[in-house]
């Protein structure tokens, strides 16, 4: 399916130019995206990944109200067992096993979390070009979106200024991915780490050439006191330039790799939430 995609879009678009690079990128950000569900993305500067984006934040929207209807399907019956049966559900023992064989239970709905689905997904992708809106490069791009049936996905900033010539992302909105693909790396950092969640967020620059590295380095050492900032570089061996992308990932005071595990405390309530959500008020209440 994604190379079917790939193909498509190079059509269109050339990821082996000079100033693209991102053939093996764009695949890694589209899976990245899918993985992690950003509810907030920024691109900062259109291309050959921005499709991938897209479309990867359209079939999250896609799974995500599939799977919340699964998981509705597989707890109302568990719902019922847990307040009716007769068992003695005051044992924390026989609680807990019975949470867990419902936590593996239900093929594609298996160990999701209902908290992350009392929310609507829709997503938001903001993507910031400096180019005017009616650039040949801009309209190629556009029409690629619209026959990809992903333009609705993404919201477009034209004519922006170059962060170093007093470009702000001024939207105060909590940020889940940004991806530089352009320049700028420190001015980027300056203003969106801020505003990335620490629960995890990502922050991506495109690997042009070395130098880029002392940019990487000098943000490492920007936030090594509050020590909030994980980093990994995703190289490709093979080429001379546009050898991959630098990751950063923040990561909260407390230094947690993921959001706070969930011991069972409130089970009853967040499913029946997450049910009166679709369904409505429960008719024994």
């Amino acid at each position: 399916m994604m190379h079917e995609f790939s193909e498509r879009v190079q059509k269109v678009m050339n990821p082996w130019s000079g100033d693209s690079g991102t053939v093996h990128v764009a695949p890694f950000l589209y899976d990245l995206v899918r993985t992690t569900r950003p509810r907030t993305v920024i691109e900062y500067g259109s291309g050959y990944s921005t499709p991938f984006l897209a479309q990867a934040l359209k079939d999250n929207i896609s799974s995500f109200y599939r799977e919340r209807t699964l998981l509705i399907e597989k707890s109302k019956d568990f719902l019922r067992e847990l307040r009716h049966s007769r068992q003695p559900h005051s044992s924390p023992e026989i609680r807990q096993k019975m949470i867990r064989d419902w936590v593996v239970a239900g093929g594609e709905a298996s160990c999701l979390d209902p908290r992350f689905y009392l929310e609507p997904y829709e997503p938001l992708f903001s993507c910031f070009e400096s180019l005017p809106e009616n650039h040949t490069y801009c309209l190629r791009l556009r029409g690629l979106l619209e026959q990809l049936d992903v333009s609705a996905r993404v919201k477009f900033t034209y004519a922006f200024p170059g962060l170093d010539k007093g470009g702000r992302f001024l939207d105060s909105t909590v940020i889940d991915l940004a991806w530089n693909d352009f320049h700028h790396y420190r001015e980027f950092f300056l203003q969106l780490w801020p505003r990335l969640s620490a629960a995890g967020g990502l922050m991506l620059f495109h690997y042009g050439n070395w130098p880029y590295e002392r940019d990487i380095k000098w943000m490492q050492s920007q936030r090594a006191e509050e020590g909030d900032l994980e980093l990994a570089a995703i190289i490709e061996p093979h080429k001379l330039g546009q050898r991959g992308c630098f990751v950063l990932r923040k990561r909260s005071s407390k230094g947690s790799f993921a959001q706070t595990r969930w011991d069972g405390e409130h089970f009853i309530e967040v499913l029946d939430a997450l049910i009166q959500l679709v369904d409505g008020p429960r008719l024994d209440q």
